[in-house]
């Protein structure tokens, strides 16, 4: 009788494929992902399996929108390496077994299953990557490999109960079949990752660890979640269904039989940048340069002093004199006045910049292309073409990119995130209101600006990103008004902006910088369960009763958790929350609303 000895998890990044058909893998950019891989490789030397059973997904090189198959399987005496649009990949010929694989078809169907029989087909990177990783560069795969391809390209996508009750028909199509043979089930496909959207890039590293814990302790309750949930949490990455069907043809949802996967996480999924980016920082302090002296650089430089491993060894400030009466209070060493010499020095690993608006976008740029990890303050760029080109720039990088949008880190707005997301909350409408009253070019201690703040590229910007993060939907409608321009300053001192989300949510805005009482930014989240109401750090219901938030995070205090999260993500190697990438799609409502302001102002 055949046995299933072991189950295998992995990635199938195509880069690393063509890594290694390139001959890249001992590049310091490639090393450390390969490095992780000798030891499963090592490990498959050892236990060489008879058979492969490979449930991956095809990324519309064998199947198209005309034809697509929730299950298929690969019967045929071979599949040949597909040509995904610069030719087939240097690799053999993958060799079936169409007689354990009729097996195979004939008893899960007979169990009630509908799987799609395939004769011929072509196998891409999402079957041939995983063969790469663990058996390396060889002239012939060590043996015959039956395809399972499983959809998750087009709605409507399996259920993970279903794929668990279908992983448990496949074990025992396996271990009806009547010859010897030592079976290994492989599953490979993505954690979280959000392919689109205003999420776009979108890694939720505490969901990926709690799901994997979750996957060898309780696959069968794992497989109860409800398809929103995966969406919700890890974004349009839908390959999880994949890992629970694995995990019943494994261990046939018996828990006594239950085995490690062979993979450790660290070596389960490449996030697309350089892994050393943050390896090298782990555990060593990280050196920061803060740019901009002021009200909002001194709110970092108190955050920073909290964390463990970060210090502040370069402050840079337009007024020489200001700026060192800066750095001595906080024990900073180095002062400049262009941020240049900042970026030249080599125990600056990362950047804050609490700069003036209009020099973000071009000093993000500077900072990455020296090489620096960067967090630019609120907001990214007073353009969308120079956002999109710190994006660009980002993107090329390696480097941590992230943009101070901080009410992603308020603990009233994650508390009310975490409720979203475990489906306890559905916002209708949130109501927000931003007031200031600043009739002169001051800054928040009252002080005379250099530069000029702005009610939508600033303030809105909060709003906007909050409402489609909070939704974890896009903004599909967006609607803007504003008052008369200040005279001197040429800016609206007062606006009204209308959003309404995919998901049917609205949200209403009102900012002013005419406001002669209360001031701030106070939020109504008015859902299908309750209303709550959230200013700044703290969260009060619709009877204005105090919610108690301190548990959310490690502090109540929203900059510095901010802070925390860019470190973190340096250090990780990862894509931090509020992230340039998943911030991005802010700015082009903002550049929307403009133009709708510009176009409503035009004569005529």
């Amino acid at each position: 009788m055949a046995k299933i000895t072991a189950s295998v998890y992995t990635s199938h990044v195509p880069a690393m494929g063509i890594a290694m058909d390139q001959g890249k893998t001992g590049e310091p950019y490639w090393q450390p992902v390969f490095k992780g891989y000798e030891a499963s490789r090592a490990w498959m030397k050892a236990n060489p399996p008879d058979v492969v059973f490979l449930v991956y997904n095809d990324h519309a090189n064998a199947f198209s929108l005309e034809l697509i198959p929730t299950f298929a399987i690969g019967c045929a005496e071979e599949f040949r390496p597909a040509d995904e649009g610069w030719g087939p990949r240097p690799v053999p010929v993958v060799k079936g077994h169409p007689e354990l694989a009729a097996h195979i078809a004939q008893s899960v169907i007979q169990d009630d299953f509908d799987l799609t029989i395939v004769n011929r087909m072509d196998v891409d990177h999402g079957l041939t990557v995983p063969l790469s990783m663990l058996c390396g560069k060889v002239d012939a795969w060590p043996c015959p490999v039956i395809p399972f391809a499983v959809n998750v390209v087009q709605y409507p996508v399996p259920s993970g109960r279903r794929c668990w009750q279908l992983g448990k028909a496949i074990r025992r199509a396996v271990e009806r079949w009547d010859q010897p043979l030592n079976v290994h089930i492989w599953g490979t496909g993505g954690m979280s990752h959000q392919l689109q959207g205003p999420r776009a890039g979108l890694i939720n590293r505490e969901f990926d660890n709690a799901f994997l814990d979750r996957l060898i302790a309780d696959p069968e309750g794992l497989s109860q979640m409800p398809h929103v949930d995966y969406v919700r949490e890890a974004g349009s990455g839908r390959d999880r269904a994949r890992h629970v069907a694995d995990r019943a043809r494994r261990d046939g949802g018996h828990a006594a039989a239950r085995r490690p996967p062979l993979l450790s996480r660290a070596g389960v999924q490449h996030r697309g940048r350089p892994p050393g980016a943050g390896e090298q920082l782990m555990g060593a302090r990280i050196g920061v340069a803060l740019a901009g002296a002021g009200a909002f650089g001194t709110k970092h430089l108190d955050a920073i002093r909290l964390i463990d491993g970060v210090e502040v060894v370069s402050l840079v400030g337009r007024e020489l004199d200001k700026t060192r009466a800066v750095a001595a209070k906080y024990g900073v060493g180095h002062v400049a006045t262009d941020l240049a010499d900042s970026l030249a020095r080599p125990d600056v690993d990362a950047v804050i910049l609490c700069t003036p608006t209009q020099l973000h976008a071009a000093q993000a740029q500077a900072c990455l292309g020296a090489g620096k990890h960067v967090q630019v303050e609120i907001p990214l760029a007073d353009r969308l073409r120079d956002a999109e080109e710190v994006q660009r720039v980002a993107a090329q990088s390696g480097r941590v990119a992230m943009v101070g949008h901080t009410r992603r880190f308020n603990p009233s707005h994650q508390w009310v995130h975490r409720k979203i997301r475990a489906g306890e909350f559905a916002i209708q409408q949130m109501d927000v209101q931003t007031y200031f009253f600043r009739r002169t070019n001051t800054n928040a201690l009252g002080q005379p600006r250099s530069w000029t703040d702005h009610l939508l590229w600033h303030h809105a910007a909060h709003t906007v990103d909050l409402f489609a993060w909070q939704t974890g939907s896009d903004i599909v409608a967006a609607n803007a008004l504003q008052g008369p321009l200040h005279p001197l300053l040429g800016i609206a001192m007062d606006m009204s902006i209308q959003l309404q989300a995919e998901s049917g949510a609205i949200c209403t805005l009102s900012l002013s910088f005419n406001n002669d009482g209360p001031l701030g930014t106070f939020f109504r989240y008015i859902g299908d369960t309750g209303t709550y109401i959230a200013r700044y750090d703290d969260l009060f219901d619709g009877k204005d009763e105090k919610i108690d938030v301190s548990q959310v995070d490690v502090s109540m205090n929203g900059i510095e958790l901010q802070d925390r999260e860019f470190f973190a993500a340096i250090r990780e190697g990862r894509e931090p929350n509020a992230s340039v990438a998943q911030v991005l799609p802010c700015y082009r409502t903002l550049d929307r609303l403009e133009r709708q302001l510009a176009a409503h102002a035009a004569p005529g």
